[in-house]
């Protein structure tokens, strides 16, 4: 399914999660995380991250590939490849899996 690109400045939710996009060649996703929310991403993606943001490494399981971080809530934290590219958004239901070019950057809300 090819989805659209993100125009800059855009912004997204996803249950208390909120997401803005900045920029355009290479766009930048900045989560403002609540109490209890996290997301799950590439460490090699990390811009910023502020204080009261926890990361951590999870064990690795079944869906959560080695090498991964997380971030949890409250806080704010800010991702990004280190190329050119665009986001999109790719709406999946609960246990949805979707294949990802390798070495791409991906980042998900926890649940």
């Amino acid at each position: 399914m090819r989805q659209p690109m993100i125009p800059s400045m855009t912004r997204l939710s996803c249950g208390t999660i909120r997401c803005q996009i900045s920029g355009t060649s290479v766009p930048v996703a900045e989560f403002e995380l609540a109490a209890g929310d996290w997301i799950y991403f590439s460490p090699k993606v990390l811009l910023w991250t502020d204080p009261a943001t926890t990361l951590t490494i999870p064990q690795p399981s079944r869906g959560r590939s080695p090498g991964m971080m997380e971030a949890h809530g409250p806080g704010h934290i800010a991702v990004a490849e280190n190329r050119a590219g665009e986001v999109i958004a790719l709406p999946l239901r609960r246990a949805q899996s979707a294949c990802v070019h390798p070495g791409r950057f991906m980042s998900r809300p926890g649940t």
